[in-house]
């Protein structure tokens, strides 16, 4: 690990925790991969992109359910699983793994991250059709919005806005949480071959359901390859994901866009 930004005891403590993670879903038979920057730093860094902040793990819908199910007990006395069903001031239906006592915390957005956290995203089947996908991604957007709302993420302008995601951002939160559930996994989708976070489809701009609709076969192959001395797991058909988000994965970006995206900071010696 490198310290030229300032991580190496965030990253020790991510590690840790991700260590953890991995050998709960050997024993429990769980699948995953490493998702969005944390597969490109494994690639590229064989580890930590070095401003990165935070880890990111993207699991089958299956498997997701029965981490949620499971993990809470299991990881009691180290971690704290935040969702939205745990935690009304969640902003996007993913979970939250909070590592506690980190002694980190940060804020991004409206959303306090608390403690150092490993983001955890459920992969859902989505339509076939390019038609079916566009209403999804469009109601998911919308619910997303009124959550943003109720949340304090955005502000409301215009009359239209304050009449319509105002007033719907009065509904409780697991009532909205639920609404986007259902379009996570009870839109139709027969015959998919892709899968989707869909919960966060408009989530801070960085990301959106064109960049997060990935080939179901992703989670069928999966490879270990080396993150920080450790041996971790990425989809077998990593390249092909990675040249899909990233284009020239392998080169680096401006100085001026390595920055930290969760603004993780000490709170103790």
């Amino acid at each position: 690990m490198t310290n030229d930004y300032g991580n190496l005891e965030l990253h020790t403590v991510l590690l840790s925790a991700m260590k953890d993670f991995d050998q709960f879903c050997k024993d429990n038979n769980l699948k995953y991969i490493l998702h969005g920057g944390t597969c490109l730093g494994a690639i590229r860094h064989k580890g930590f992109i070095p401003w990165d902040d935070d880890i990111d793990i993207a699991m089958p819908r299956s498997d997701y359910n029965r981490l949620l199910k499971i993990a809470p007990k299991a990881f009691e006395n180290k971690y704290t699983i935040h969702t939205y069903l745990s935690d009304p001031s969640m902003l996007t239906n993913v979970m939250k793994i909070e590592i506690n006592n980190s002694g980190f915390s940060g804020v991004s957005g409206a959303e306090e991250c608390g403690g150092a956290f490993l983001d955890v995203f459920p992969m859902s089947d989505v339509p076939k059709s390019k038609i079916g996908q566009k209403i999804q991604n469009r109601l998911a957007i919308f619910l997303n919005n009124v959550v943003y709302a109720k949340i304090g993420y955005i502000e409301l302008n215009s009359v239209k806005s304050k009449i319509v995601l105002g007033g719907l951002s009065k509904l409780p939160r697991k009532f909205l949480g639920d609404l986007i559930e259902w379009t996570c996994v009870g839109f139709p989708h027969f015959r998919s071959e892709y899968v989707n976070i869909v919960a966060t489809a408009n989530y801070n701009g960085c990301t959106g359901y064109e960049w997060d609709l990935i080939p179901k076969k992703y989670f069928d192959e999966i490879d270990r390859v080396e993150f920080e001395g450790e041996h971790l797991c990425v989809t077998k058909y990593w390249n092909e994901y990675l040249t899909n988000h990233y284009g020239d994965y392998m080169t680096p970006p401006p100085m001026e866009k390595r920055i930290n995206k969760h603004n993780m900071i000490k709170t103790k010696e």
